[in-house]
């Protein structure tokens, strides 16, 4: 999973996921960002972060603190919002192909995934 750096989260060019339902057939962009998303495995997703991060990111999705998904019109970027100090904006969509994830919390950073990135993405594989 690659991430986005912070500035490309408000230009529309946020990273990929899966939405939990949807009254419309997904499009082909959407489908891709999908599959990208599947192709992971939630061990995967336990090397992508910092101990701490991964076990907070788990206990935020068991907390269910997630706490919105919602597709963008293009249906090429998912947008979740997670609970922590203050409701934070999560974004997946593809970048070359690979799904990309950005989070609008003070620990993001490039390097790591971030614990509502995390959540998010639980709720994700396990939705």
């Amino acid at each position: 999973m690659r991430k986005k750096p912070a500035s490309h989260r408000r230009e529309g060019n946020g990273p990929l996921s899966e939405t939990k339902a949807s009254p419309h057939t997904p499009a082909p962009a959407s489908s891709a960002l999908l599959a990208a998303f599947r192709v992971l495995s939630v061990n995967d997703l336990y090397t992508m972060a910092p101990k701490q991060s991964v076990v907070r990111g788990y206990d935020y999705y068991r907390q269910q603190r997630l706490q919105h998904y919602a597709w963008t019109e293009d249906r090429a970027t998912l947008t979740a919002q997670v609970q922590g100090t203050r409701l934070y904006e999560v974004i997946f969509s593809l970048d070359d192909g690979f799904l990309s994830a950005s989070c609008d919390c003070p620990a993001w950073d490039l390097d790591w995934l971030c614990k509502h990135v995390l959540c998010a993405s639980f709720a994700t594989k396990h939705a």
